[in-house]
């Protein structure tokens, strides 16, 4: 579990850097959430603080259910990270 938990930080990190990288090279954020918290707070300290809240959110979920029922949290996290690998590969294809 610490090593998917590991992972999905860094590619939050990493979604991070290609949305911004993606968006200077013109793509729009799709994600109209994400897009409201860029707009008032800036692109970096909207997709930080958005990160920050759903990831901690994300790992608290994960590790409280890993509690109860560790293969179902284990098996969540990595489709968490599939997911986010997903959306880190489609980012750098923007780029």
């Amino acid at each position: 579990m610490t090593a998917l938990i590991i992972l999905f930080g860094l590619l939050q990190i990493a979604d991070i850097a290609t949305t911004i990288r993606a968006l200077d090279r013109g793509a729009r954020e799709l994600n109209p959430v994400v897009r409201w918290f860029m707009a008032r707070m800036g692109t970096l300290p909207g997709l930080v603080a958005l990160k920050g809240a759903g990831g901690a959110a994300v790992v608290a979920g994960v590790l409280f259910a890993h509690a109860y029922a560790p293969t179902v949290a284990i098996i969540a996290m990595s489709l968490i990270c599939a997911a986010y690998a997903y959306v880190v590969i489609h980012n750098w294809r923007q780029v």
